[in-house]
């Protein structure tokens, strides 16, 4: 009698998806030779950055992948709806931030002054620093901060949270029921909200494929803690339908949804692609970040990772999160992963909110010298116009300098000792990283930072207002297109493939998507949340969130 080739006594043979998520060849999945970038008979394909991105950086960088197979032909999209720009904007209004240091160096490493100008013990008088007490002030508006703040506690004692959770939604039909509920990364993560992020920075700033040649393997590390590792599993898809090898790192604290790769939209290639440097049974431990650095450092060669994605809104980095952990202490164990294995030319994007404490001020400093450009941006849709939450790219990472590590570290053991000697009077919000002195002399970080911030809160509180006036019954928010139009478009935009209807109800990753149609519409789930976190450095904008999102602020 013949033996099978396959039965389902075989654990390979059983776990095979029944439906492959590796999408079929196509015009929109196979990137554009390249030794005819401009023989489409349509045309050239138009971006809204150049394939080196924001920064030009040329052919060195390599095709702009998926970027090539996310344009639409013109005729095509005209007859599919509004155009992106209408929809999603451009990059073009984004200030960026570029760097003129020659040589960055620390200052003043020997006695570093920040470890002067916090608050450990007063003599009563609460005597302390005033060039860092002027900090907060400085670059971000108090009254338009308590304004905020009062707006969002007013929402979150509404009698109507109905009508405010449609508010919500109508400020951003991009991450309500109608969008998210249709991306396979809703389907198969569990989460999706992270992911969508991620593609619409992607779109508008070549996230994926800044400085990273398509015959070469793409290697991330991400350290978000949220949304069930929906970021790490896009990144692999990306490269994976752009036909690039990729390797990422992630990590799966405490008191987080659990990182299940297994369930992961692109989970035919976790197994060799894709490592979670820590599981949910452990806080950071010391030797924690060693060893991801020595396994970065072995895999890529010594080289580092292309893109390292962090999060300046939660403890889920620190040595104590079941504790409460501790935000800032989290935000520089991220600092020294970030640096220690980000290759040179490297970028890192990170959420952070207000950016107006001393500590976070001078993070945004410190890096702001050691990469090419920084910007700041909240892209809405996919990002909530109500929330504190933004994202801070820094492209290009200019030097690889061992003192940085030892100086990071250090401000780390500073920071507990401060905590144990201090008690409740120390605050770590007022470490300061470089000398305030030094930031405020720079015109252009101070001048650049006063007017994002300025733009993104009052934004923020416009936002605020419009949805207070909808749940009240005073002036309902009318969206300018139809939000199923909006949520449709925003996926076809950032090439997000769509669920199969079948896989709709599934949220623990059944099946995969359909990669066939970007275009068709699936069924309406309901809203699954998202949010932001609020965790100091941040500063403020999660009351709100933790209403609508059911997360937490840490």
């Amino acid at each position: 009698m013949e033996t099978p080739l396959y039965t389902d006594a075989e654990e390979g043979y059983r776990n095979t998806p029944l439906v492959s998520p590796v999408p079929p060849p196509s015009v929109f999945t196979v990137p554009r030779p390249l030794a005819r970038p401009r023989q489409n008979r349509h045309g050239p394909e138009t971006h809204p950055y150049p394939a080196g991105g924001m920064s030009g950086r040329g052919p060195r960088d390599g095709p702009p992948g998926h970027s090539l197979y996310a344009g639409q032909k013109r005729d095509a999209v005209a007859a599919q709806g509004p155009a992106a720009e209408e929809i999603v904007g451009t990059a073009r209004d984004v200030a960026v931030l570029k760097s003129e240091t020659a040589n960055p160096v620390l200052l003043e490493q020997q006695v570093p002054r920040w470890a002067q100008t916090c608050i450990l013990k007063t003599d009563g008088g609460g005597n302390h620093d005033q060039t860092v007490a002027t900090l907060a002030d400085r670059f971000a508006d108090p009254d338009l901060i308590d304004m905020v703040t009062a707006l969002e506690t007013k929402l979150v004692r509404s009698t109507a949270p109905d009508q405010v959770a449609a508010g919500r939604w109508l400020e951003n039909p991009a991450v309500g029921p109608n969008a998210r509920a249709r991306s396979v990364f809703n389907s198969s993560s569990g989460g999706g909200s992270r992911a969508l992020e991620l593609a619409a920075l992607d779109y508008l700033f070549h996230v994926s494929t800044y400085n990273s040649p398509i015959d070469a393997t793409f290697y991330f590390i991400d350290l978000y803690p949220a949304d069930a590792g929906t970021a790490s599993d896009y990144l692999l898809w990306r490269k994976h339908s752009g036909r690039q090898r990729v390797y990422g790192w992630a990590a799966s604290p405490p008191d987080y949804p659990a990182l299940a790769p297994a369930k992961f939209y692109s989970r035919p290639i976790v197994k060799d692609g894709f490592h979670v440097f820590r599981d949910q049974q452990s806080a950071l431990l010391p030797n924690d970040l060693e060893t991801l650095a020595s396994e970065v450092a072995a895999r890529t060669s010594n080289h580092g990772a292309h893109l390292v994605l962090g999060n300046m809104l939660g403890p889920h980095l620190s040595t104590a999160p079941s504790d409460g952990g501790h935000v800032n202490e989290a935000v520089l164990n991220q600092l020294i992963i970030m640096f220690r294995t980000l290759r040179q030319g490297g970028q890192a994007l990170f959420t952070v909110g207000h950016l107006a404490t001393p500590l976070a001020v001078s993070v945004l400093y410190l890096l702001h010298q050691y990469f090419e450009e920084t910007l700041l941006t909240r892209p809405v849709p996919p990002c909530d116009p109500w929330a504190a939450k933004r994202y801070l790219l820094c492209r290009g990472l200019r030097v690889y300098q061992p003192a940085l590590f030892e100086f990071l570290e250090g401000a780390v053991a500073y920071m507990f000792q401060c905590m144990d000697e201090g008690g409740a009077e120390f605050d770590s919000d007022r470490l300061c990283l470089v000398d305030p002195a030094v930031m405020l002399a720079d015109e252009p970080f101070t001048t650049w930072l006063e007017t994002v911030n300025g733009k993104h809160i009052m934004a923020q509180l416009k936002s605020l207002q419009r949805i207070n006036k909808h749940a009240a019954g005073e002036e309902p928010i009318v969206p300018a297109l139809d939000p199923n139009l909006i949520a449709n478009r925003c996926l076809q935009i950032w090439q997000v493939p769509l669920a199969r209807p079948a896989d709709a109800g599934r949220p623990r990753g059944g099946g995969g998507g359909d990669h066939s149609s970007h275009n068709r519409p699936a069924p309406s789930a309901s809203h699954s949340g998202s949010g932001g976190g609020g965790g100091r450095v941040g500063g403020g904008g999660g009351l709100l969130d933790n209403l609508l999102s059911g997360i937490s602020r840490k």
